[in-house]
């Protein structure tokens, strides 16, 4: 099939970042009892090595997702992330290292979309369905969501429009705060939010247009940009 450019791939380069990203975050992390934070500092150390590693094979994604490597990132993250839900405050720090160790499990589930070099690819885009959403009680012009993606997540977007029951696609992208309420990503669309996605909550959206993810794609790869090592 010819030569992909593993070195580019936005999918490598994110969870290169989300590895360097878990070493800084975690020592300042608060936690609500024990929690291994020795193993988090271990996996992140041994995770940018393998990916390190990995930019650099040159294999078809496909292939690539179906690696040994991979599929030890994608155990090791997980197991961690099941821990570190419970024990971790969650605060931006413990929401922002919840974020980048999914970023790692979900590598082999990204990679497995074939050859695509969209930043937008190297987060989660999930369907979803909006279970509730209220005016932020701090800033004017922003609403507050809770989506249902196969788990519920925090969306605040600056589209008033948005209701309960609106069928929505999501990219999850590095929690930011926004009045004391921490967001876990953003809607898709151009425009305003695009609504009638179709999909299963928690599964890809379908029905999205090339221009509904060109917001995401580029907050993406302006994250990567800043944050490559």
């Amino acid at each position: 099939m010819g030569y992909w450019d593993t070195s580019r791939d936005p999918r490598i380069l994110m969870a290169l970042v989300s590895s360097g990203e878990l070493g800084r975050l975690v020592p300042s992390a608060r936690s609500r009892g024990p929690w291994p934070k020795r193993e988090v500092l271990g996996f992140a150390r041994k995770a940018n090595s393998i990916i390190n590693n990995l930019r650099f094979t040159y294999m078809d994604p496909r292939a690539m997702a179906e690696t040994e490597e991979v599929r030890l990132l994608a155990e090791g993250a997980d197991s961690l992330l099941r821990a570190l839900e419970v024990a971790l405050e969650p605060d931006l720090t413990g929401k922002r290292i919840l974020f980048h160790l999914g970023i790692i499990a979900g590598l082999g589930r990204r990679l497995s979309l074939g050859r695509i070099d969209d930043p937008v690819v190297a987060v989660d885009l999930y369907a979803g369905e909006v279970q509730a959403s209220h005016e932020h009680p701090e800033i004017r012009g922003l609403k507050v969501c809770r989506v249902w993606v196969g788990r519920l997540m925090t969306v605040v977007t600056n589209d008033l429009s948005v209701e309960e029951g609106d069928r929505v696609g999501v990219a999850v992208l590095p929690p930011r705060e926004f009045g004391g309420i921490i967001s876990e990503g953003m809607f898709l669309g151009h425009g305003g939010v695009r609504r009638g996605v179709r999909g299963e909550p928690g599964g890809l959206p379908r029905g999205l247009r090339p221009e509904d993810l060109s917001e995401a794609s580029r907050l993406v790869a302006s994250f990567i940009r800043e944050h490559l090592p």
